[in-house]
């Protein structure tokens, strides 16, 4: 006897669940709040180097560390600091050619604190202009893969 028979006498009703589609604020806010979760586990700053799915970061104490991309860069920058930053989709977002980060010291704290505060910036932002800088994004990214398929066939 299935399961269904219990409740035969019940007038029941499958239909699909359709997944929630986010909007580009949504999505920049999820990633955001996400990478808060995690920074909240990270106490050393040598922890905040995540590597790639290819690459994987050795910490200090040898473990090999898979990653994906952050809300934050995996090493200090040339001037010591680390970059904390609004991610859309597996990029980072960027606005009128220039990238939507910030430049931080580089402790747990300092990029705990740089994320809070893209958090509220990014959450004060319109939904239009998200959508704005996702189209803006989806154009460049469209450019990469047809000049990378221009050099494959060259």
């Amino acid at each position: 006897m299935s399961l269904l028979a219990h409740f035969a006498d019940l007038p029941l009703s499958v239909t699909p669940q359709k997944k929630k589609t986010l909007s580009a604020k949504e999505k920049v806010l999820a990633k955001l709040d996400d990478d808060l979760k995690a920074i909240g586990n990270i106490s050393d700053v040598d922890d905040l180097g995540y590597g790639t799915a290819l690459f994987p970061y050795k910490n200090k104490s040898g473990k090999k560390v898979m990653g994906r991309m952050k809300s934050w860069s995996g090493s200090v920058n040339a001037n010591g600091k680390r970059e904390v930053r609004m991610v859309l989709g597996t990029a980072i977002a960027f606005a009128d050619g220039d990238r939507l980060q910030i430049e931080v010291e580089n402790t747990v704290d300092a990029v705990t604190k740089g994320l809070k505060m893209l958090r509220n910036k990014a959450d004060a932002v319109d939904h239009s202009v998200w959508e704005e800088v996702s189209t803006q994004m989806a154009k460049v990214n469209q450019m990469k893969r047809e000049r990378k398929e221009a050099n494959k066939r060259k």
